[in-house]
């Protein structure tokens, strides 16, 4: 499985993190521990290694709800990190 660093802003931190807190049960073990450790983390941007399922899961999630503008730039991100994974 491919593995990647992502830069997100500690706002999209913050949005994910509230999103997998809201549903636990839906994301790997590992991204849950990697976003609570970057939520504690004062820096503006902040570098998380994911393999291709934890971003996978994360817009999975985020794809539920396509009408909040919040989430768009977030999804866009996600979505050329996955895709760079593929390629």
């Amino acid at each position: 499985m491919q593995r990647g660093v992502i830069a997100l802003t500690s706002d999209d931190i913050k949005m994910l993190s509230q999103i997998v807190e809201m549903n636990l049960d839906s994301f790997p073990q590992t991204l849950v521990t990697k976003l609570q450790a970057a939520s504690d983390m004062a820096e503006p941007e902040i570098r998380l290694e994911l393999s291709e399922e934890e971003s996978e899961s994360l817009l999975d999630l985020i794809d539920f709800n396509p009408d909040d503008k919040k989430t768009t730039s977030l999804r866009g991100k996600i979505q050329d990190f996955v895709a760079g994974l593929r390629n």
